[in-house]
């Protein structure tokens, strides 16, 4: 109950927080273009979620959050501890861990912004802007794309 509360929270925060920053516009079925598979692949992350997952859980972290619900606690890690979990030439904005089982990493490359969530379960959630979308991949178990241009 609490890991499918966890990644509930996990993959609202991504959507929202990239949603809040630019308005976003849902759009369902045939009206989507098409976005590159590359963009969303998360191969590489599954590959390393375990070690992202030990780091974070052994770091203190840098200062703490204020949750809009009592049973979340969301810490701010030092992101330098992460560099070699993104892309090369990749920015981390913000490393931050949600109640000791899930960390995620937002990292800026060029023109595109990436949330990658990595969770206690193992799952992996990736949240990419790609031109005039957002998409989102969780667990090559669902995708979503979401129209920010209209």
């Amino acid at each position: 109950m609490m890991r499918e509360r966890m990644l509930l929270i996990g993959a609202a925060a991504a959507v929202l927080i990239l949603a809040v920053l630019i308005g976003v516009r849902l759009f369902e079925g045939s009206e989507l273009k098409r976005v590159p598979d590359n963009e969303v692949n998360i191969t590489a992350e599954k590959a390393q979620a375990a070690e992202v997952l030990t780091i974070g859980s052994g770091l203190e972290a840098e200062s703490v959050v204020d949750s809009f619900d009592a049973d979340v606690l969301v810490e701010i890690l030092d992101p330098q501890h992460f560099v070699e979990f993104v892309p090369d030439g990749a920015k981390i904005g913000e490393v931050t861990r949600t109640n000791s089982s899930a960390i995620s990493i937002d990292y800026r490359e060029g023109s595109h912004r990436t949330i990658v969530s990595y969770y206690g379960d193992g799952k992996v959630r990736k949240t990419t802007t790609v031109g005039d979308y957002i998409q989102d991949n969780l667990n090559d178990e669902s995708r979503e794309t979401i129209d920010i241009g209209e």
